[in-house]
């Protein structure tokens, strides 16, 4: 979600940079994304900026449907009906093969 929020962010105020924060992530995940589970307990900065990377790229998955109305959908989401891995992927349809990879 901090991903989405930072995305959205400079989406609004710092469009000329999307290119930009796109490729610092691009070059931290030079070695590949690593898993949702190495994720949960990153062994090394290494990792841990790799998995940074990766939520970027989930983030961009979430943005790619509502663009700045993202962070609202998904607030209203929470509010409505929970925020489970379930009802973001109804609303989020995208972020199942994100999930999925994740889970390699």
């Amino acid at each position: 979600m901090t991903h989405a929020v930072a995305l959205q962010a400079f989406a609004s105020h710092e469009n000329v940079r999307l290119e930009e924060i796109a490729s610092v992530w691009s070059r931290l995940s030079v070695k590949g994304l690593p898993s949702l589970a190495a994720c949960a307990a990153p062994d090394g900065m290494t990792t841990a900026l790799a998995c940074e990377a990766r939520f970027y790229s989930g983030a961009q998955v979430l943005l790619a449907k509502d663009g700045l109305k993202t962070v609202r959908h998904i607030t209203k989401l929470a509010k409505k009906r929970g925020l489970s891995e379930a009802t973001l992927v109804k609303d989020f349809p995208g972020l199942a093969d994100w999930l999925a990879d994740g889970r390699r």
